[in-house]
């Protein structure tokens, strides 16, 4: 089940390519036929990995009545703001509901994030930056892992980790190995998640290059896909694909270009391109998580590792982009 980008209440969605129209809060639509698919691999006696991406909390926010009736006291912005919030936090209880109804709960891990930091109304709780940036505010969010067979008690873990780490934790907790010949920037948590003692062994990268994104209407494509359905109409002729073509070489110059910034320990490293001009900040995360007191002026040795750390990082994802890391299969009869 699936769309092409995020989605409002009682979204259009393809289920393997078909279109078709769903009723409902749009977090708990996702959730009832995610809970759908639980139920049948526990019928069969299967273990499962369920994806679940909700379309909220995102513009234009726009939740349903009941749900902005819990907050009639504050603005519509916000209303309607956290009027979506509740309704993961509703799906989210649904999950655990079902999870105990199907006798699995306690061998079920949930993992429990989100792919960047709010806009206003959101808060950051006092941190820099905002979703879009690369500042604390905007990519440093909660993270909960839920898994009572496991994790018996209540801990906070501080050691930063990444949405890269997803792949390769589950990959050894499912007691599988990760093929020698992917490159990884994540790493397995399992030691983490499990009480034992761990630290990163390498660094976590990020880089915001400065290529504007492309609007991808969803309700809007699943319309006309879903309408080419109904008629026996072939989709390419519906032009969708037709997008200018971006895939070329990752050049040295593109290195140059963009705000990036290097996750080492207690460290961050920030390099700041403006009209070609490179400079760099440095700061403490654990004694200044809101990035107010810039040391890469005291602290010049540090710059220069973390610097070479973020390049080599830098280099590899350029390798990547150009297809140089592995070859994907040509044909998805292939994969």
């Amino acid at each position: 089940v699936s769309s092409p980008n995020f989605y409002e209440n009682s979204p259009l969605l393809s289920f393997n390519g078909q279109v078709q129209a769903t009723c409902g809060e749009s977090s708990m639509v996702t959730m009832r036929y995610a809970v759908q698919f639980i139920a049948e691999a526990v019928r069969q006696g299967k273990p499962f990995l369920a994806v679940v991406w909700f379309g909220n909390p995102h513009l234009p926010h726009m939740a349903t009545k009941e749900l902005q009736s819990l907050y009639a006291q504050l603005p519509s912005r916000e209303r309607n703001y956290y009027g979506e919030i509740t309704g993961i936090d509703r799906a989210m209880g649904y999950l655990l509901q079902e999870l105990n109804r199907l006798g699995v709960a306690e061998n079920t891990l949930i993992w429990y994030t989100s792919d960047n930091g709010p806009r206003p109304p959101g808060s950051t709780g006092g941190l820099r930056g905002i979703k879009g940036s690369l500042w604390e505010g905007g990519i440093r969010v909660p993270c909960v892992l839920w898994w009572p067979r496991v994790i018996r008690s209540p801990r906070r873990v501080n050691i930063p980790c990444g949405t890269v780490d997803i792949f390769p934790t589950l990959v050894e907790l499912a007691g599988e190995q990760v093929p020698q010949e992917l490159v990884l920037d994540g790493e397995s948590l399992a030691d983490l998640i499990y009480g034992r003692p761990w630290q990163r062994k390498r660094g976590l990268g990020f880089w915001v290059y400065p290529v504007p994104g492309r609007p991808v209407r969803s309700r809007q494509i699943l319309a006309q896909i879903q309408q080419a359905q109904r008629q026996g109409k072939p989709l390419d002729k519906l032009g969708l694909n037709d997008r200018p073509n971006i895939q070329r070489p990752f050049t040295t110059e593109d290195l140059q270009r963009g705000h990036a910034a290097w996750i080492q320990g207690p460290w961050k490293l920030h390099r700041l391109v403006s009209k070609g001009q490179v400079r760099w900040e440095l700061y403490h995360l654990q004694r200044d998580p809101a990035e107010k007191h810039n040391l890469a002026s005291q602290r010049s040795q540090t710059v220069k590792q973390l610097r070479q750390q973020l390049h080599q990082w830098m280099l590899s994802v350029q390798r990547s982009i150009n297809g140089h890391d592995y070859q994907f299969p040509s044909r998805v009869e292939d994969r």
